[in-house]
This record gives C-alpha cells, structure tokens and sequence, in this order.
C-alpha cells in the first residue's frame, strides 16, 4: 500500500534530477520535505539552513503541513523563527551562510534542543510521504 524506503529513494533521485522549474506541485512537496529530512538528520538545522537547501526555509512549514506533518511542521516553524524567519533574504546564500555562523550560542542551544525533538519523528515522515505519493498517482 504504502511507498517503501526504497520506492521514496528513487523518487527522490528522479525529481533532484529534474530542473525545479519542471517539477510539479506536488512534486516539489516532496523535495522540500526530502531535503529537510536529509539536512536535519545529517547536521540539525543549523545544517539544513546554512546549506542551499535554506534557500527553501520560507516553504518547507506549508510542505510539511500539505502531507499531514503537523508536529514536524510547528519544530520547523519554530526553528525558522528562532534564526530570523520571512525578516530573511533565504535566497542570499551568502548572506543566509553569514547569518548562520554568526547566531549567538543561546540560539544554536535552542536549535539544537528543537533538533532532538524532530529526531524523535513525532510525526511518520515516511509513511506521510508514502501516502503523498499514492495520493497523487499521475504527478510521481
């Protein structure tokens, strides 16, 4: 029933490898919430929005949200909000890296603590994303 880990892998092989203008809606869904995942499981979102897949911080709360990760979704929302929020230019890669290295201690604290709460998948990002997949046959 479900996409398997293998299934949503060379999903998300497939749309990386397609020009994001291409990608439908749906499509683009599930690689903000691929590379969210990726990011923060491989170096905490500090990670994630240092890196150019910041440049998709302004989004990633509606993606989590459209398949049904409403716990991930508000642990995303607030570390967005912790380092700056919509008040920063995300598509600036330079000054999105700059920003980042300069947070004072008590925020990469915070960040760090909202880390360990996605850690804890309170919310099966799989699965939703399984069900995404399914739920939109004609677009994956």
């Amino acid at each position: 029933m479900m996409e398997d880990e293998a299934g949503l892998l060379s999903i998300a092989e497939k749309i990386e490898a397609t020009p994001s203008a291409s990608l439908s809606p749906a499509q683009n869904t599930f690689k903000l919430i691929w590379k969210l995942e990726a990011e923060v499981n491989n170096g905490g979102f500090q990670q994630y929005f240092h890196n150019s897949s910041g440049r998709d911080a302004p989004n990633v709360e509606v993606a989590l949200r459209a398949i049904g990760a409403d716990k991930c979704a508000d642990i995303t929302a607030k570390a967005f909000r912790l380092v700056g929020g919509a008040g920063l230019d995300w598509t600036n890669e330079r000054f999105r890296q700059s920003h980042m290295l300069a947070m004072a201690p008590n925020v990469e604290d915070d960040l760090d603590e909202l880390d360990q709460q996605f850690y804890g998948y309170p919310d099966p990002l799989s699965d939703l994303l399984g069900k995404f997949v399914i739920d939109h046959p004609k677009e994956f």
